[in-house]
């Protein structure tokens, strides 16, 4: 049961690892058209679940130019854009809030391998996918949009968390039928 153990314990630090790198990754772009202001050239918004940044084309020849925004500063920004739905702050709070959740969830399962903390952690990885998904929906009336590396890292966590689970069953399994 020792390997066993070591197998699960491995495979729930891969998940981790993974799922705090797709944390830091954006999961979403979106192009933006500034029609109406010369002085700009559109580019794309990236967004995280408690970070955007706006890259746009500064004329005459300042260059390129990032604004970013990060925590409350973000949540209300986006809050605030009507045209966004007033749900997309809120939702990127509990998005933020659901992948620090599913971290610790997933540390502490490291520590202890109960099927439990795997399984929050599973169900609060696919809600975070939910989130993502439906602020994708909500610009995608008013923005083309792509989904970035940090959705589909995140889309992969799901299925590896579910197969420690699996594999957790089916090691208590074989044990106690010896």
């Amino acid at each position: 049961m020792l390997k066993a153990e070591k197998l699960l314990r491995f495979l729930v630090a891969l998940t981790c690892v993974l799922f705090i790198v797709s944390i830091f990754c954006p999961f979403l772009q979106a192009q933006t058209g500034l029609i109406g202001i010369p002085e700009r050239s559109p580019g794309p918004i990236l967004l995280w679940s408690f970070r955007g940044t706006y890259e746009y084309w500064e004329k005459p020849g300042r260059g390129l130019v990032v604004e970013g925004w990060w925590f409350a500063d973000y949540w209300y920004r986006v809050h605030d854009r009507g045209a966004l739905g007033v749900w997309i702050g809120p939702l990127l709070i509990f998005m933020f809030e659901a992948q620090v959740f599913t971290a610790l969830f997933a540390a502490l399962a490291i520590l202890r391998l109960k099927r439990s903390l795997l399984l929050l952690s599973t169900l609060l990885n696919v809600f975070t996918l939910f989130c993502m998904w439906f602020v994708s929906q909500a610009l995608s009336n008013y923005y083309a949009k792509e989904f970035q590396a940090g959705f589909w890292i995140t889309f992969l966590t799901p299925a590896l968390f579910l197969t420690t689970i699996l594999l957790s069953w089916w090691f208590r399994r074989k044990l106690t039928h010896l």
